[in-house]
């Protein structure tokens, strides 16, 4: 064999374990990026079920806070009205008072009168 075709099998055998070495690499390369792909890929179904989560959570709070407040929105309105009510009340009881007292007068008037 003459150096010419010991420097050919050289450089073919060189040159095929480079491109195998460089084959390898780029399928490492591949792997690691479909890797890292599928962990983003994870992460990011895992924020958009925490994310559907946390609107689900914040809509029943909105509408509790909403029942609540029509809630309180009714029991101001009964409170008001029983206030009214017993203003009503308070300034009927005084009128029969004052109606019971100006009879007693009356009747003592004319019991003194008799």
């Amino acid at each position: 064999m003459s150096n010419e075709t010991l420097f050919t099998e050289f450089v073919y055998i060189v040159g095929f374990e480079f491109y195998s070495s460089l084959e390898t690499s780029q399928n490492e390369v591949v792997n690691e990026r479909r890797e890292k792909l599928e962990q983003l890929s994870s992460q990011s179904e895992n924020y958009q079920k925490q994310i559907e989560e946390l609107q689900q959570n914040l809509s029943e709070q909105v509408h509790e806070r909403t029942s609540l407040s029509e809630r309180l929105n009714e029991v101001e309105v009964d409170l008001q009205k029983a206030i009214d009510d017993h203003a009503s009340l308070k300034t009927k009881y005084q009128t029969l008072i004052e109606e019971r007292n100006a009879l007693e007068e009356q009747q003592a008037l004319q019991s003194a009168e008799r």
